[in-house]
């Protein structure tokens, strides 16, 4: 499709106990449901090492802007600005 270059989108890596990363998983799944979305990936938990109860996800995001061209900030669903970081938090 034309405006997609390979290779844009945002690498996350989220860590968290079991419980805090599958609701990372079911926010960043959900993001995938937005029709400016093309694509999210989530990996198995992955224990954190020298810890028992965090672990780790990777987390893959690619998605259009209003152009039609891949962006690496998602727009937050209850405002639909964009957000970064610690705003991820308050979605």
């Amino acid at each position: 499709s034309a405006g997609i270059r390979q290779g844009d989108g945002m690498k996350i890596r989220v860590m968290g106990t079991a419980n805090e990363c599958e609701v990372a998983k079911t926010y960043y799944l959900a993001i995938g449901k937005q029709e400016n979305v093309k694509s999210v990936s989530v990996s198995k938990p992955y224990a954190n090492r020298n810890s028992v109860n965090i672990y780790r996800l990777y987390i893959e995001v690619e998605y259009y802007d209003e152009m039609g061209t891949v962006t690496t900030s998602p727009k937050s669903p209850k405002t639909g600005m964009r957000v970064a970081g610690s705003d991820l938090r308050r979605i």
